[in-house]
């Protein structure tokens, strides 16, 4: 039998899946009130953040074979910006969030610190990618980043019920 929400402690209706109204299931998807789609769970949404990142440098690597030698446009530039930076948004809070769920409770300020030990890393991978850029031309470097971007992107979201799965058995709550 169905309850409705309690407007005061939260959603706790239980679903025909098993689920609660703030739980993510097992094929990756949060589920949300009936009669309403359903959100993409964190694994599809970091997988649409790497597309989105590859699909920017494959933008960039286009006006840039397009202008040839001549200085990119700033607008262009703007608009490579643009979607390079909103793809983070679907990545960098996902990953904080998954940080302070999946580890034990006493543990969740260092799961955090883990978390940014991570993009630490993260960020030292990219300046290494970065000097790349010096030993080949910048269409094979714009080539090969926006196919890293895409591929891990498009593989992360083909297999993001497994790892829905495996991350919602960690999950505390």
């Amino acid at each position: 039998m169905r309850t409705t929400p309690d407007r005061t402690t939260g959603p706790v209706d239980p679903r025909a899946d098993g689920t609660r109204a703030d739980e993510t299931r097992a094929d990756g998807t949060q589920a949300d009130t009936p009669g309403t789609p359903a959100r993409p769970g964190p694994v599809t949404k970091v997988a649409i953040g790497l597309i989105q990142i590859g699909c920017a440098y494959l933008f960039l690597l286009v006006i840039s074979e397009a202008t040839g030698n001549a200085e990119i446009p700033l607008v262009l530039i703007l608009l490579f910006m643009m979607a390079a930076g909103s793809s983070e948004v679907f990545v960098g809070p996902i990953g904080l969030s998954l940080a302070t769920r999946m580890g034990p409770e006493k543990f969740r300020s260092q799961m955090v610190g883990l978390n940014f030990l991570a993009l630490a890393l993260g960020s030292s991978l990219a300046g290494l990618l970065g000097q790349l850029f010096t030993a080949i031309d910048s269409a094979s470097y714009l080539t090969v980043t926006a196919t890293c971007g895409i591929g891990l992107g498009l593989a992360l979201y083909a297999g993001r019920r497994p790892v829905g799965r495996l991350l919602g058995s960690g999950l505390t709550h």
